[in-house]
């Protein structure tokens, strides 16, 4: 059944439509309960109804004191501006969100 199922995918899948649309949602900045993550999702579920395929999107509560299985819930975030600087004689910039959104990771919290 499972060798069935991926030749059934295979030859009716559009592979140039396949990757466009994995261009398309790697393009957000898709960190755990951040607002970017919530778009790409939004983004996946217009294109897959666009194509006639029942979907939607589960939202499940994020309270502070919420645990999901082993992992404690934190509230959504959306950064606005970070970077990462090496000071001393030769200050180096070392990473910066508007340059590269995966200069964060997740949970990053402010600092000096």
């Amino acid at each position: 059944m499972f060798y069935e199922n991926v030749a059934l995918i295979k030859n009716n899948v559009s592979q140039k439509r396949l990757y466009q649309g994995v261009k398309e949602i790697s393009s957000y900045h898709r960190i755990q309960a951040s607002t970017g993550f919530r778009k790409a999702a939004r983004h996946a579920l217009e294109m897959l109804q666009e194509r006639g395929i029942e979907s939607r999107i589960l939202e499940f509560e994020a309270r502070a004191d919420q645990w999901y299985l082993e992992q404690k819930m934190f509230q959504e975030w959306d950064c606005k501006e970070a970077y990462l600087d090496l000071l001393g004689e030769n200050t180096q910039r070392l990473c910066d969100f508007s340059e590269e959104k995966c200069s964060i990771i997740q949970k990053s919290y402010p600092c000096d």
